[in-house]
Parts: structure tokens; sequence; C-alpha cells
């Protein structure tokens, strides 16, 4: 048996697959680059690289095909925030049409189980707690082309049966990320864990769940494996807003040093906070293991492993 992770060598797709092949799943990561750092060494052995592009049907039909016992798709690849609003039509082929590939593929493929990689940017800036019945109100075109494509995976259940879950995660922070110059928002926020300073023009007034990698992956095994749900998009997040200040401060008692934190006012992204998480509890068996403090305190000793 083997699951197919696209994106598998991303921020989400290499925890996806890590966990994977620590259960002792074959997996194959399909990616356009393969990682070159050591993150997956220690489960090699169970993971099959594959190159290419989630805009090559063909080629995705002849890997799922051609899969020895494939069991189901984790379908992470995607454009995220700024790359979508910089290149609005790229994007919108990439995450819409892309997923669109993977649910035909499921469709004539048949006894496929997929689970799509969605955002809490469905819901735009409404008021959180955010519950999965809440209308999907993108703020953004990056929100709006998860939301586009949660209509898709929808209706590929209700009309032609493809078992495809949508899973919608949030702010996400962890190694392997290694904050530098170019990282993004959620990434530079905690460059303090490794002694540097930090300036951004805005974010303090970030709205956000933050939630620690593993959860994340760990939330989206349990959606590979469910049976017998009720509902097709989960929250996958922590159930909890911790406001930019908090963050800056439990860093800061985890950091070498005493970073500078210079945060203008603002948000970065327009969202709501938090999102409810009850339902992921109810019928996945889902439960956070890291609060905010556990997260980065495991965040710090990874940088410390790295130094060492």
């Amino acid at each position: 048996m083997s699951i197919l992770v696209t994106g598998g060598s991303g921020f989400v797709g290499s925890w996806v697959v890590k966990r994977l092949a620590e259960e002792g799943e074959d997996v194959i990561a399909f990616d356009m680059f393969e990682r070159r750092d050591d993150f997956l060494s220690h489960v090699a052995d169970r993971i099959t690289f594959v190159e290419g592009n989630i805009l090559g049907l063909a080629h995705l039909n002849e890997i799922v095909r051609n899969a020895p016992g494939l069991m189901g798709i984790v379908h992470t690849a995607a454009l995220l925030g700024g790359d979508v609003r910089d290149n609005p039509h790229f994007a919108t082929q990439v995450n819409v049409g892309g997923t669109h590939n993977i649910l035909e593929i499921a469709r004539q493929v048949g006894d496929l189980k997929v689970v799509y990689i969605s955002s809490g940017a469905v819901y735009g800036k409404q008021a959180g707690p955010l519950t999965e019945e809440m209308p999907m109100i993108p703020s953004d075109p990056y929100g709006a082309t998860k939301a586009m494509t949660e209509h898709l995976c929808h209706q590929y259940y209700a009309t032609y049966g493809v078992d495809v879950l949508c899973a919608r995660l949030f702010f996400l922070y962890g190694p392997p990320n290694a904050p530098g110059p170019d990282a993004g928002f959620n990434t530079r926020l905690f460059a303090g864990l490794s002694g540097q300073d930090v300036h951004l023009p805005k974010g303090r007034d970030q709205k956000a769940d933050w939630t620690y990698i593993e959860d994340a992956a760990r939330g989206v095994l349990l959606m590979l494996k469910a049976t017998n749900v009720t509902q097709r998009s989960f929250n996958i997040a922590t159930g909890t807003y911790n406001p930019i200040d908090e963050i800056v401060e439990v860093v800061r008692r985890h950091s070498p040093g005493n970073p500078v934190y210079d945060i203008g006012p603002g948000v970065n992204l327009e969202r709501g906070a938090p999102l409810d998480i009850a339902l992921a509890r109810d019928q996945l068996g889902y439960e956070p293991q890291y609060d905010l403090e556990t997260g980065i305190r495991a965040y710090r000793a990874w940088f410390d492993r790295q130094t060492a």
C-alpha cells in the first residue's frame, strides 16, 4: 500500500510524508524539487520522490495508475498568499486547476481517498470562533482559490462519489522552516528563537489561530484514515487565538538571547480567529498536542539541534 503526497517537499507536505513514513507507509512525494536537507533522512527508505508539475494531468495520471497499491492522495501543492496576489491568473491555474486534476484522476481511477489541504482563509475576516457551517467569504485572492476548490471537492463527492475531505489549516509554525531574510511573516515572527532580531512593517494586530506543524500533519493523517464522517470539511487548528504580543513574549522566553521585535501596526492578512475544532474532535478524534508554549519550546529545541 502507498500514499501519494503532492507538494511533498513543502512545509505541510514534508511533514505529512514524514508522519506517514514513520507509521510504516510507503510514500510517493510528488514535487517540482526534492528536499536536500536531512529532515526526512531517517525514513528515506519509505519515500519515493517523483519530480513533476501538478498541472501535468497526463503525468499525474500515469503516476497514480502505476503506483503499487495506492490507497490515497494528500494534496498539499499550492501557491500561497503573496504569490497568489502577485500572479492571480497562474495561481488560480495551480490552486484550482491542479486540484481539479487530482479530483478528476480520483474520479476515473476510483477507490481513492483524497485529503485536500485547504485553509482557514476561506472564512475571510468573519469574527471567530469560526465553524465549518459558516459561509465561505474569502477576503483575498488566495482565500478565493481555496474556497473555489473546496466547492469543487464537495461537488466531486456529491456528484461522483469521490471520497474527498478538505482540511482547513490556519497559521502554521515550526521546523524545518528556518527564518531568513526572504521568509514570510509566519516564519519571520519566530526568528527570535534563533537569536535573530525581527523587523516587520506590519502585523502587530494580526488575528490568527497558530498551530504547531506537527499537530496539523497529525490532523491530516486522521482525515486520511477517517470513515463514516458526516462533513466534508474540517478545521484542523488549535481553537485558540494568540495575539502577536503573546507570541513575542513566549519566543523571547525561549530565545538564546534578547531579540529585538519591531512590528508595525495593522494586519498582515485579513483573517478571523480562532477556528472552532469541535467537529474535528468529535468525528476525527483530533486533539492538538501543542499549545503555544510547548510548540515554541519544541521549535527552539529543533534550532538547538541544527546548531549542535
